[in-house]
């Protein structure tokens, strides 16, 4: 489903530089008919030419001037939809380091009820984050030998040198 998502998305993207692309050479050819156009349709000693040539000349500046914005505001638009996409995934990093945080810290505490809710924290990690699947396994595995009753499971306690 998130593959789906992302190549719908590159393909938003697509389409929207493809009508940026198209209203920047919009713009281009309004300005190149500003000096053409007008010459051309009114030759100069036409009753009214000057007015005429005159008015088309601003139409064409105006649609010059909004297929201009139109671009930039499709530029803008995808430049904020990146920006916002970079931020949620940073927040969702930053959600699965806290919630890793405090599990660690649920893991260490004396009420076996929170310790409890420690490793199901760690589950949620571990199913949230595959990257941190590996650590959320060595975690508890150390936590599963330390606070095991069998003795041979127990890690071996630091000799200190006489």
């Amino acid at each position: 489903m998130r593959g789906n998502g992302g190549t719908y998305r590159r393909t938003g993207r697509r389409w929207m530089w493809i009508i940026a692309g198209v209203a920047a050479a919009g713009a281009v050819i309004a300005v190149f008919g500003i000096w053409h156009l007008p010459a051309r349709m009114y030759p100069p000693g036409t009753d009214g030419g000057a007015e005429a040539r005159a008015a088309l000349q601003g139409g064409l500046l105006t649609a010059a001037a909004a297929l201009t914005a139109v671009a930039g505001a499709l530029i803008a638009l995808d430049e904020t939809r990146q920006a916002n996409a970079e931020i949620c995934r940073s927040n969702e990093n930053t959600h699965v380091r806290e919630l890793y945080s405090t599990a660690i810290s649920h893991l260490g505490d004396g009420s076996v009820d929170v310790r409890l809710g420690g490793i199901y924290a760690l589950e949620r990690v571990a199913r949230d984050s595959a990257a941190d699947q590996r650590t959320v396994v060595e975690v508890l595995s150390a936590f599963a030998r330390v606070h095991s009753i069998e003795p041979a499971l127990r890690p071996a306690a630091p000799t200190r040198p006489p």
